[in-house]
């Protein structure tokens, strides 16, 4: 073709792109952009993230033999499985699809759940986006909080390889938003929607069931104040068939609960409550006993690792509902409720972990699935001050307050791909000083930079490596089969050619004198690559 011919083409092509640009509401074009750029960024970056202390656990003891027990009759094996009471919905999903594509290199089958994660994660954005547009009538507010709730540093860094906390709040964040719709027009087939995702969000995490409870409390609510004889009654009736949906998908995708389900469930909720994992972690610079764990730790964990202008915005939407509760007759209800659904979405578990002791550790990754929760609730004090400055000024706050975000997006360029270790700057300057101080690479992502080093600049065939715990053994599964061969991993300093440590139970540098590779974030060396031989 001529370049007459090639610029001509180009020409009809852009006038396409611009007419179907020119149909779209501004709405539609930033999902366009928003939601192509996030997918494009997916894909860019994830391989760069390490291997997480479960991932490996998760899939074989979960996903693995729910998924042999369904279509191979394992049934010994699944029955007598350690893991038989967490939840395997999410993992099963997971493991399916490997054997769908017939993965069986340990590095692509890992790669190909960490992009499959994100993804739900960005499907569970896109939810909430739709729902807060809908409701406030505002694809601005809506962009907003779809932003800060994807760019979010250690959620968005763990969205990729958390498939259990993560995967547990994505889902969450789609149960809100068919329980609101729910809540506002109790027909029976939303029923069945929100009990299907409530029934899967209970199949991967048992504290799924504060879903049903607070949906049901909040449809009550919003029954006795519409004050409507006739809307009690069908809501009553539907609520009592959402609970039943509930149930029933709850089952279905929770194979242990196809027998004597009461006693399996009750067996789960007794094992999740009284979780036995005797550890110590740091806190406030010492280290403290897993189960004597102070009521202040879950508190300080949210807020020294929200976004401060999210502990902001949270801290005004409390304000919000008490005045509007209290001091105002005349509230919008479909915001109104949609604010105290999520309040008490978010409220509940954080108030259930303080008061019954709750064993949690390793930050506040067990209640990660509140957080699309908390982002629901501060769009509520942006919509009022919006109508409180007017529409002029309105116009520019959405805009203001993404200005005020920016720090937090540069900062997880900055710690890229490690923002699972972001901190906001409350107590700690930087990571330098959260050191020591507060848990840090907990979850062993590191030790894939150490082991990558290692088999790049060490040429033998076999190289022994001794590893401070088992993050490093798990990271050897992303290496290239033809690198993890090369790998021995070894117990004693005499037989080891190399030591990888990333300081986790550990509050002083390690004591080997020939550092020869570090990963260091923000002032702070989180991994160290230290040559014995």
């Amino acid at each position: 073709m001529s370049e007459i011919g090639h610029c001509i083409l180009l020409a009809v092509k852009t006038e396409v792109i611009m007419k179907m640009f020119k149909n779209l509401t501004a709405s539609k074009i930033f999902q366009l952009l928003f939601f192509g750029i996030m997918i494009l960024l997916g894909l860019s970056i994830y391989k760069d993230y390490g291997m997480s202390w479960d991932e490996n656990f998760q899939r074989n003891e979960n996903g693995k033999i729910v998924y042999e027990y369904i279509f191979k009759n394992a049934k010994s094996e699944y029955f007598n499985a350690g893991e038989k009471y967490h939840g395997p919905a999410l993992e099963f999903v997971l493991y399916s699809m490997e054997r769908l594509f017939n993965l069986d290199d340990t590095r692509t089958i890992y790669l190909m759940r960490h992009l499959v994660c994100y993804l739900i994660y960005l499907f569970s954005a896109l939810m909430l986006f739709k729902l807060i547009e809908e409701i406030y009538q505002n694809w601005k507010l809506a962009a907003f909080a779809c932003i800060v709730y994807t760019l979010s540093p250690r959620l968005f860094a763990e969205s990729f390889y958390n498939s259990k906390d993560v995967g547990d709040l994505s889902i969450f964040t789609i149960a809100i938003c068919s329980g609101y719709r729910f809540i506002m027009d109790t027909s029976w087939r939303k029923a069945m929607i929100h009990g299907l995702v409530s029934g899967f969000l209970i199949a991967i995490r048992i504290t799924g069931i504060i879903m049903p409870a607070i949906t049901l409390f909040v449809l009550a609510l919003y029954s006795i104040n519409m004050r409507k004889e006739t809307s009690i009654k069908y809501n009553t009736i539907n609520g009592l068939l959402y609970l039943g949906f509930t149930v029933g998908f709850a089952i279905l995708f929770w194979p242990i609960m196809w027998h004597h389900p009461i006693d399996n469930f009750s067996s789960a909720w007794k094992e999740m409550s009284q979780f036995d994992w005797k550890s110590h972690v740091t806190y406030l610079g010492e280290f403290v006993n897993t189960w004597e764990l102070p009521w202040h730790y879950l508190p300080v964990w949210i807020g020294l690792t929200t976004p401060i202008l999210i502990l902001i915005l949270l801290f005004l939407s409390v304000i919000a509902i008490a005045v509007n509760t209290f001091f105002l007759k005349r509230i919008d209800h479909k915001k109104y409720f949609l604010t105290i659904f999520a309040f008490l979405l978010f409220v509940a578990p954080i108030s259930s972990v303080v008061f019954l002791h709750s064993i949690v550790y390793d930050g506040w990754r067990h209640l990660y699935f509140i957080y699309g929760a908390m982002i629901v609730a501060i769009v509520y004090p942006i919509y009022l001050l919006e109508n409180r400055v007017g529409k002029k000024i309105g116009n520019y706050l959405h805009s203001l307050l993404l200005i005020g975000y920016v720090p937090v997006i540069l900062m997880m360029i900055k710690l890229h791909p490690f923002q699972n270790l972001y901190f906001n700057k409350l107590f700690y300057p930087s990571l330098a000083d959260a050191r020591f101080n507060m848990e840090m690479d907990y979850w062993g992502l590191t030790y894939s930079k150490g082991l990558k080093y290692i088999v790049d600049n060490d040429k033998a065939k076999t190289v022994n490596v001794k590893v401070d715990n088992f993050g490093g053994n798990i990271n050897l599964l992303l290496l290239a089969k033809e690198e993890r061969d090369r790998i021995n991993f070894v117990t004693e300093d005499s037989l080891a050619n190399y030591f990888v440590g990333n300081y986790r139970w550990c509050r002083s540098e390690y004591p080997y004198p020939n550092e020869c590779y570090n990963v260091t974030v923000d002032g702070a060396k989180v991994m160290a690559v230290y040559k014995l031989k």
